[in-house]
Formats: C-alpha cells, sequence, structure tokens
C-alpha cells in the first residue's frame, strides 16, 4: 500500500510539473512572435552582450579514453523509447515510437529527438566554472572530464546513475512518465571537504539539440519553417528564440527562466528547473563546431558549500513531444 501511495505521489508531481510547462508554453502564436520579438533587448529578455562565443567546456566533454560504454533502456511499446547512458549519466536518445513519427522529418531519424552525436543528449550536469552575470566568480569545483557513472534499472519508469569521485557524491533518479512525454530529473550532491574549506558552486544542467544550418531557417509569408531554435521563456512571461546561425555567430543568455530548450513548429524539448521562492536560474545557449549542434545551459543559482553541509538539491521537469 505505501509502495501505491508513492507511486501516486510520483504521478501527481509529474503530472504537475507537465501541466506547468504546458500552461508556459503554449500560447497563441501570435502573442507569441509579438513576445519573441520584445525579448530581443536587454532586461530579463534574451541579450547577447558579455556571454563568450566559446562555450565553457562540461563533464561530457570527451578529452581522453574512456570504458566501455553501458547504456539502460526502457521502452514503452508505441510510446516512447529512452535510452541512458554511463557517458555522463544522461539521457542520451528520446524517440517517439508511433509509427507516424518513423518518416517525419521533424525529427531527427524516425522520431528521434536528441542530436544522436557523441557526447550529446539531455540532462548532464556539471559546476560553471566561467563567471555568470549573476554569479561573477564561478564554481571553485567542477566535475573532473569523461565521468563514467554507474547506472541502476530501479523500475520500468526509473533509473539512477551514481558518480563517486573526491570530493563528488553525485546522485541523480530519472523518472520517465510516457503517456506525458515527461522527464523527471532529481539530482543530489554531496561534497567532502576538509574541515574550514568554503567553496562556490554553481550546478548546471546542459541539454542538446541538432539543427542542419543549411536547411530552409526562414519559411515562407504564411509558413513558419520546419526548423528546431534555441528557446525560452522568461519569468515575465517572454519567449526568445534563436535559429543555429544565429548561434553560430553568437551565444544568447537569459536573466531568469521558466523553461529552456528548443522548439520546432510541431515539436518541443522544454526543460523546466524547479525554483525555490526568490531564486533565479540563469540560461545560456550556444553552438557547438559548425554541424548544427545546439547546447542550452540552466545554471542554478550559486551556493556556499562548507564540510558537513547536508546535501545541495536541484530537479528539472522536461517535456519531449509533439506540441
Amino acid at each position: 500500500m505505501e509502495n501505491q501511495g508513492k507511486r501516486l505521489l510520483l504521478a501527481v508531481g509529474l503530472a504537475l510539473g507537465v501541466m506547468m510547462i504546458f500552461q508556459l508554453i503554449w500560447k497563441p502564436k501570435d502573442e507569441a512572435k509579438k513576445q519573441q520579438t520584445a525579448t530581443t533587448g536587454s532586461g530579463s529578455g534574451q541579450v547577447i552582450t558579455g556571454v563568450k562565443a566559446a562555450p565553457p567546456p562540461i563533464a561530457t566533454t570527451p578529452e581522453a579514453p574512456r570504458g566501455a560504454e553501458e547504456k539502460i533502456v526502457l521502452e514503452f511499446p508505441g510510446q516512447v523509447k529512452a535510452t541512458f547512458s554511463s557517458y555522463g549519466g544522461a539521457l542520451v536518445s528520446w524517440q517517439l515510437l508511433d509509427s507516424k513519427y518513423e518518416k517525419d522529418v521533424s525529427t531527427q531519424n524516425k522520431g528521434e529527438l536528441l542530436p544522436g552525436r557523441a557526447s550529446t543528449g539531455a540532462f548532464f550536469v556539471d559546476f560553471r566554472k566561467d563567471p555568470t552575470p549573476a554569479s561573477p566568480a564561478g564554481s571553485d569545483l567542477p566535475l573532473p572530464v569523461n565521468v563514467e557513472w554507474a547506472g541502476t534499472k530501479v523500475s520500468d519508469t526509473q533509473v539512477k546513475y551514481t558518480l563517486a569521485v573526491k570530493p563528488f557524491l553525485v546522485e541523480k533518479v530519472f523518472t520517465v512518465d510516457p503517456s506525458s512525454y515527461a522527464v523527471r530529473m532529481l539530482v543530489k550532491v554531496t561534497l567532502d571537504l576538509p574541515p574550514g574549506q568554503v567553496v562556490r558552486q554553481s550546478l548546471t544542467v546542459s541539454s542538446f539539440a541538432r539543427q542542419d544550418p543549411k536547411a530552409d531557417l526562414e519559411g515562407g509569408q504564411q509558413i513558419e519553417a520546419r526548423a528546431w531554435n534555441s528557446a525560452s521563456m522568461n519569468t515575465e512571461g517572454e519567449v526568445a528564440a534563436s535559429n543555429i546561425k544565429d548561434l553560430m555567430t553568437t551565444p544568447t543568455w537569459m536573466k531568469d527562466v521558466y523553461w529552456s530548450g528548443f522548439e520546432h513548429p510541431y515539436m518541443m524539448q522544454a526543460y523546466s528547473p524547479r525554483k525555490q521562492p526568490g531564486e533565479m536560474v540563469e540560461k545560456f545557449a550556444y553552438a557547438i563546431g559548425d554541424e548544427g549542434v545546439m547546447r542550452s545551459d540552466l545554471v542554478f543559482p550559486q551556493v556556499l558549500v562548507k564540510a558537513g553541509d547536508p546535501p545541495m538539491q536541484r530537479e528539472v521537469v522536461a517535456y519531449l513531444g509533439p506540441k
């Protein structure tokens, strides 16, 4: 009975998260276009000043040989197939299984929403070392590169990954709700610090998409281009989007977001951070290389951590599916 109660609470929590994303994202097209136009300036909208052109490295960036990749697959017939990897302890494939998506050019390949390239996917975590407008000092301790996570399939809908490399103990629990095209990640970080040491840490959650920069990105007078864009909505309800060519020229930043990710006329990848009262979560978006890969970083507020402090916990709920 207790397990049934826990499952019910989890289902309700996921449903509320998805409902929040729907409320924030699905706005009338005319209103969204007005808001998008309004966010190209300064303030809490999307701006580009002060952002380095080169994206800061994250722990998934391959710099040395690693062990064999281990994957965990959760498959829900007729709905979605989710694949997680020990490289980054992240979601590396999200394939819609309805037969109508097999030849849909709105997806990467036969219903796949994620790029399918090395070191890309969703829900990679690290601690941003580069400064941000909200945290000028940056993090003191980033994760080591090439980190490999130990994964466990907890249930038919849940996967857990653990990283234990001093001074870090990081746990990530993923819960998939296939009927809502939703994934929740709960991350818990413990730092084993010597007495007297205090460090500044800004947790970052990174996700990826891809859009061929040679494709039609403009569309026609009455038809919106079938292209993926980097997109976000801030706390004032303003939506801003940048196409891959814009990102290849200049990265983008948003002061405080309700959700961030990637949008397409018919598809959406929206990552919504759970914030404490008064917190701001920054968003950065970059082009990676010249083949159309885009990266979106959610940067949580910086915290001071000392020896003996309880674990820091953060949560992100994502909607990955059709509009």
